[in-house]
């Protein structure tokens, strides 16, 4: 029996990737998910906006990071991105979920600390 091979050749990438690496929301994103979905295009579209201006920067900061959503997209136009958040418990999650993307996350409020390193564009 051959359950783990797709009917399709050119269809096994997909399976296969969604086996090693299947997407999981943060909970800002699951809640919008499952309350508002159609409110995750305009997030996704403003993401694809802040990456086509940051194309080709070093190191950039994202400030209210939240569950890291577009993290991703613009991970893929910059060397580095480090987020920055108030609430600890996102940013545990950001950590396990996003191990594999070039980011990193630091627990602070912006109104009374400065974040660590500098940067080309916040």
């Amino acid at each position: 029996m051959m359950d783990n091979i797709a009917k399709e050749s050119q269809n096994q990438v997909q399976f296969d990737t969604y086996k090693k690496r299947q997407v999981k929301l943060g909970p800002y994103t699951t809640y919008i998910w499952n309350n508002d979905p159609k409110h995750l295009l305009f997030i996704l579209s403003r993401y694809k906006f802040v990456a086509k201006m940051l194309d080709g920067k070093k190191d950039v900061l994202e400030i209210g990071v939240g569950d890291a959503f577009g993290v991703p997209i613009v991970a893929q136009t910059v060397e580095r991105i480090h987020g920055v958040d108030w609430e600890s418990l996102l940013l545990k999650d950001n950590r396990e979920r996003l191990s594999e993307v070039n980011c990193t996350f630091e627990c602070l409020d912006i109104t009374k600390e400065k974040p660590s390193g500098l940067y080309d564009a916040a």
